[in-house]
């Protein structure tokens, strides 16, 4: 029997020939040896096992194109009867016919880089979202992209309990359980996948690169001295946001080389906020030509990628609406 004829519950207790889907986007957890390469200078150390999750977060949220190998599980405790959400951990690299065991940290707010020991970490049966998490006689659980569950966590309100989480859990099976899978693979029906990869997009990476790069020579982009005086540098600033928030990136370049309008670095990294490139938070604090980026990222959203990172923020919305509306419900 090859491997693609066999269901997750027809492997060793623990063990699975095929990865795991993301309950969120849909797309597998399978990385190349390349995507293992940022973290395995810090896995030597035997002992450094654990590492606080948001600070890895923020460190490899630009540089990092592996994101698919890091996941978070949802996991059921029969005996407690409790829902909990464990901490981050990376997916083995694996040859194509080896079995992987899936295992998490307890505790949500560790990421774990080696888990070669099972001290400390939450080893379930991973199940399909036909199977019904709560009947299960022993610890249960499902996998969520690590980076996935960051961005929804901007489109639900909670989870603040573990109630709440087993009405996220219940929002999470049932978006899959209408939506189809296959009983017997580790991916969702053809739909739910991205391509271009949506999260792993290089092009913010190698711009802001260029960004800092800029900001280390002190380029700025040229502005003109005006012969005449323009009233819109007169309206309050509020009103001057308003208007340019009207305006897409090619308005915005014309009327700025027209009139000499400059609103400030503030604004730049208000209108940022409005795109959904959520990684730029994490620079936020450098002195970079916002100005500049902005501009170039607004581009970037218009493009293909683009567009699929905005589809899939649009699950996101989807999934946050269910769940909000489940709670309201309970």
């Amino acid at each position: 029997m090859s491997t693609s004829d066999l269901s997750w519950s027809e492997c060793p207790s623990g063990l699975y020939a095929l990865p795991p889907f993301c309950y969120i986007c849909g797309s597998h957890s399978i990385g190349m040896p390349m995507d293992h390469a940022p973290l395995n200078g810090m896995s030597k150390n035997e002992h450094a096992l654990f590492y606080s999750a948001s600070e890895m977060e923020k460190i490899y949220s630009l540089n990092y194109a592996g994101w698919r190998t890091l996941y978070r599980m949802i996991l059921y405790d029969p005996q407690e009867q409790l829902y909990c959400l464990s901490g981050i951990a990376q997916n083995a690299l694996a040859s194509p016919l080896q079995r992987i065991e899936y295992m998490a940290p307890w505790d949500e707010d560790d990421w774990v880089l080696n888990n070669r020991r099972k001290e400390g970490f939450a080893n379930p049966r991973v199940i399909l979202p036909s199977e019904n998490i709560e009947a299960q006689t022993s610890l249960a659980g499902y996998l969520m992209h690590a980076l996935c569950w960051r961005h929804l966590l901007r489109f639900i309100n909670g989870p603040t309990s573990a109630d709440d989480l087993r009405i996220l859990s219940q929002t999470l099976i049932q978006h899959w359980v209408k939506g189809g899978v296959h009983e017997s693979l580790s991916l969702p029906i053809s739909r739910c996948n991205f391509n271009p990869d949506p999260l792993g997009i290089n092009t913010i990476r190698k711009l802001v690169t260029e960004c800092r790069k800029r900001a280390a020579m002190g380029v700025r982009i040229k502005r003109t001295a005006l012969t005449t005086q323009c009233r819109l540098h007169t309206l309050p600033m509020e009103l001057q946001y308003m208007i340019m928030d009207l305006l897409d990136c090619h308005d915005v370049c014309a009327m700025l080389r027209g009139i000499n309008w400059d609103v400030g670095t503030g604004y730049w990294k208000h209108r940022l906020h409005r795109l959904s490139f959520d990684e730029i938070k994490s620079i936020q604090d450098e002195e970079l030509d916002w100005r500049w980026l902005c501009l170039r990222l607004e581009l970037l959203e218009s493009s293909p990628t683009g567009g699929e990172r905005r589809r899939f923020f649009e699950v996101l919305r989807g999934i946050g609406a269910q769940y909000d509306a489940a709670r309201e419900e309970h």
